[in-house]
């Protein structure tokens, strides 16, 4: 997720290690864009990910059109997509039997192909910390409750990891 924050990028993590995930990766927004990470005049980076520095570092990084790769070849049977859809999959993009969640506050097209969804807060509904591209860590505030029920990102994983042990 490119608004992932740094303990739900840890959760995450822990959540797939106890599930016995082989891969676990971001996809990398600067191999598509053929740029690196040298911004302009005003930007210091062209990196997308809010939160790229905590990300690459908890998962590495992957070019989405190694991932498509691995999935039409096999080599990846679940895909846990978490957060928005960018367009670069499709249901063409996908094997029949592969298993895809999707956990995002965003309904798209991977929604309705999608073997679970499940819904999140936004990040404008939630708190955390940010690492920005020189490695400072910066907190951020939830800022408004949008429906009191809806579960964060950690809450979710919390609850999955404990339902694994």
């Amino acid at each position: 997720s490119s608004q992932g924050s740094v303990e739900e990028f840890t959760a995450m993590k822990a959540l797939c290690q106890k599930m016995g995930v082989q891969k676990i990766t971001i996809k990398n927004d600067l191999a598509k864009q053929n740029s690196s990470l040298k911004g302009d005049d005003f930007l210091i980076s062209n990196q997308k990910i809010a939160n790229y520095v905590a990300a690459s570092e908890l998962f590495g990084l992957s070019d989405i059109a190694n991932i498509l790769n691995e999935i039409k070849s096999g080599q990846i049977d679940t895909v846990i997509y978490w957060g928005r859809h960018s367009g670069e999959f499709s249901q063409d993009s996908f094997k029949k039997d592969l298993r895809l969640l999707q956990i995002s506050p965003f309904v798209d097209e991977l929604t309705e192909i999608a073997e679970l969804a499940l819904p999140t807060l936004s990040h404008i509904e939630k708190s955390g910390t940010f690492k920005n591209i020189d490695g400072v860590e910066t907190t951020f505030k939830k800022a408004v409750t949008i429906c009191p029920d809806a579960k964060s990102e950690i809450e979710i994983f919390d609850k999955m990891l404990k339902s694994l042990s």
